[in-house]
């Protein structure tokens, strides 16, 4: 799971590294453009949700095991990570 994966570049090196599946949370869809070539070459490895992190229960998207791979916005990391970590279980690692 990618929070704000923006342009798609960690998108990218994480479906080329071979993650099965990514599931990309992205508030600002206009994001959704930029992605979009990246959607179409990805076809069902990659799933891009129009969504706030902050309101998105992370932890009931996808499989197990769950991994979120984020670079956070200062702003709302800490709010964030208490959140995950409140259901540290659901998650394999948060990186």
């Amino acid at each position: 799971i990618e929070v704000g994966p923006g342009p798609g570049g960690l998108t990218r090196a994480l479906l080329l590294e071979g993650a099965q599946k990514v599931i990309a949370i992205e508030k600002d869809f206009r994001a959704g453009t930029v992605l979009a070539s990246l959607l179409a070459a990805a076809g069902d490895r990659l799933d891009l949700v129009e969504a706030d992190a902050l309101k998105t229960p992370l932890w009931e998207m996808g499989d197990a095991p769950r991994r979120i791979v984020a670079n956070l916005p200062y702003n709302i990391a800490t709010t964030l990570l208490i959140q995950w970590l409140g259901h540290a279980t659901a998650f394999e690692s948060l990186t």
